[in-house]
């Protein structure tokens, strides 16, 4: 990986910046990270919050109660709907980026799964499925 890294929304009104090597890197199996994401789980790329910085525009955010009891804040690009970070009331000094934002997200490791007693068990890779390289068929 290379420090400084950068990622942005899909319609490229909001673009952001990290200046160091994330702390962890994890899946998130909780309701909120599943609705928001759409799928399975959420990848967080978690870093501290003086390490990132906005370059273009300005997301707009959303606050839920987490289980922890937690207040998470989800920020979105307000053009394309585009989900970039979220900060929890329970870890102020840092982010988690949405790890599908990041511009090159091929050097992630993964350390742990967390909130993983609300996994689907579709939601793994699990063995004997069929796998494509493009689309259906392709």
């Amino acid at each position: 990986m290379s420090v400084p890294f950068e990622g942005g929304c899909l319609c490229g009104a909001v673009r952001y910046r990290c200046s160091a090597e994330p702390d962890r890197v994890y899946y998130c199996h909780c309701t909120n990270c599943r609705k928001v994401s759409g799928t399975a789980f959420h990848t967080g790329v978690m870093v501290r919050r003086e390490t990132f910085e906005l370059l273009t525009g300005e997301p707009r955010s959303y606050d839920v109660p987490a289980d922890s009891g937690n207040v998470v804040s989800h920020a979105f690009c307000p053009t394309c709907g585009g989900q970039l970070y979220v900060s929890s009331s329970g870890r102020p000094t840092h982010l988690s980026i949405k790890a599908g934002s990041l511009d090159d997200p091929s050097w992630l490791q993964p350390v742990g799964r967390i909130w993983s007693q609300s996994a689907q068990p579709w939601g793994l890779a699990q063995g004997d499925i069929e796998v494509f390289d493009k689309g259906f068929g392709n």
